[in-house]
């Protein structure tokens, strides 16, 4: 179908062509305020010229065919006369402009609910934070008098009025953005001042594919009016300075595994880090397959991962794999995958969870990526993969979360480079959370014996004793979960282990 509806429009082409002295038909580019001529070639290719220039452009067919299907263009390859050539098309040719699509927005909220992608997209791409801060560049891409994003200590009071109080830490660095969008005077076109600036935001974003779902193949009415966002205290946008490695430690039992689920759930409810942290220390009961948490998995945002000794960077990052028919082939491990799905789609998360990650030799699985992974390094630092010989980033809205058995490998013990570059979260037994009154008992006593004879560190977890209802449940877990647990414990200890297990005899 849209190879038909191509067709038409170059059968335009041609016809405008054979009419005109000149060459096709003038079209404008929104973001550089010039005019261009679209014709056809006698290939039928669809060419591009601007009106003040001799050079010309081929556009690919196949170019406009993806923009037609998905409303993206690659910044890197494709030309930005794509998007008006293909929003002519879409408009006469395939009806896409209806009623249902029509979108009235104030222009001050659009662009303020992309400020968190921009910021993003600036991590990986810091040659646009010193164009963005530039009063000729935001003037010629948005069509405004001041510069778009500009440093807090640089704004006078004088502009002050001009620049949303919102405050977003970039580079170390804290910015504010103008709110100095939108008029309801007419300008060219018949069309107002909000309606312009907001369609050159609008290329801008598709440009760099930071539009919103929800606004793709939409037509949008722009109508004047901001968004006093946080106008009265000012805040620093902690998904991008947060902390992005975490590792919960603890013993058996105290429910590392289950509490990254309520890390990524609060995460994403834009709880604050701290808070967070502080819910994940008190270690209180939380219920597993969440709504949120569901949606996120769903989305295949998150993926788990358990590391072991025989665990390798070819698993991890990539490697050569064989293949069925006897030959070695190139396959990218799930820690690539989740690196390249985060930088597809900068406005969401990503986690990657790691259990037992201290049972993996780090330096061998990470290998010249565990620098990369440190907050600071993130979009900034690049290596090249020894494999496939990419360059290689780690963007920031990745998440690695891990958890630790203390009983394996002492926290003091474990790789430094491990240590330098994970926020640890020590959690510890909570006998809130235990219902059955013997079962608090035995949890009780066995662990004042462990603490003093063992460490902190081997102290028995509460999800042992979490589902004891009756006599016949509590016997059951002393016999086949606790008692063997104590053997391990005491191995060759013969003395501590008869104390241990006297103890759980009495109860």
């Amino acid at each position: 179908m849209l190879e038909n509806v191509i067709d038409k429009f170059i059968n335009e082409l041609v016809l405008n062509n054979e009419n005109e002295s000149l060459v096709g038909m003038e079209f404008k580019t929104k973001s550089r305020h010039k005019r261009y001529y679209v014709y056809t070639n006698d290939n039928r290719n669809i060419m591009t010229k601007p009106v003040d220039g001799q050079k010309q452009f081929s556009q690919p067919i196949p170019v406009i065919k993806r923009y037609l299907e998905t409303g993206m263009i690659n910044t890197d390859n494709d030309s930005s006369y794509i998007i008006p050539i293909g929003d002519y098309i879409k408009t006469k040719y395939l009806n896409k402009v209806s009623n249902s699509d029509l979108i009235e927005i104030k222009i001050g909220k659009f662009i303020t609910e992309h400020l968190d992608n921009i910021i993003k997209y600036c991590h990986i791409n810091e040659s646009e934070i010193a164009k963005l801060k530039d009063i000729n560049y935001s003037g010629k891409i948005f069509d405004i008098a001041y510069s778009f994003m500009s440093n807090i200590s640089d704004i006078t009071e004088e502009k002050n009025k001009r620049y949303w109080k919102s405050e977003y830490l970039l580079n170390n660095s804290k910015v504010r953005f103008c709110s100095q969008f939108g008029s309801s005077k007419i300008r060219n076109e018949g069309k107002t001042i909000s309606q312009e600036q907001g369609e050159y935001f609008y290329q801008y974003l598709s440009e760099r594919s930071l539009l919103a779902e929800k606004y793709k193949n939409k037509n949008i009415k722009f109508i004047v009016g901001s968004e006093n966002i946080n106008t009265n205290v000012s805040f620093i946008n902690t998904k991008i300075s947060g902390i992005k490695n975490i590792i919960l430690y603890g013993p058996p039992g105290v429910g590392k595994t289950h509490n990254y689920q309520r890390i990524i759930s609060e995460i994403e409810s834009d709880i604050p880090q701290n808070k967070i942290f502080q819910n994940i220390k008190e270690n209180e009961k939380i219920i597993l397959g969440s709504e949120a948490f569901q949606k996120i998995k769903d989305e295949g945002r998150v993926e788990f991962v358990t590391f072991h000794q025989s665990y390798s960077y070819e698993d991890f990052i990539e490697g050569f794999r064989p293949t069925e028919d006897g030959s070695i082939k190139l396959e990218d491990g799930i820690f690539k995958e989740m690196v390249e799905a985060a930088k597809s789609n900068l406005e969401k998360n990503y986690y990657l969870v790691i259990d037992e990650i201290n049972r993996g030799n780090i330096s061998k699985i990470f290998g010249e990526l565990i620098t990369l992974i440190e907050e600071d390094k993130r979009d900034v630092y690049e290596v090249t993969l020894p494999y496939s010989k990419e360059k290689f980033k780690i963007p920031s809205n990745l998440y690695i979360i891990a958890t630790m058995n203390s009983t394996d490998k002492s926290i003091a013990t474990i790789d430094i480079a491990l240590r330098r570059r994970f926020t640890f979260l020590k959690m510890k037994p909570n006998i809130d959370l235990i219902l059955d009154e013997r079962a608090k008992e035995l949890f009780t006593y066995l662990n004042v014996f462990i603490k003093d004879t063992l460490g902190e560190d081997y102290m028995l977890g509460h999800s042992y004793f979490m589902k004891i209802n009756s006599k016949d449940d509590l016997e059951f877990v002393k016999e086949y979960k606790i008692r063997p647990l104590l053997e391990e414990y005491f191995y060759a200890d013969d003395e501590n282990f008869e104390k241990a297990n006297s103890i759980l005899e009495q109860v």
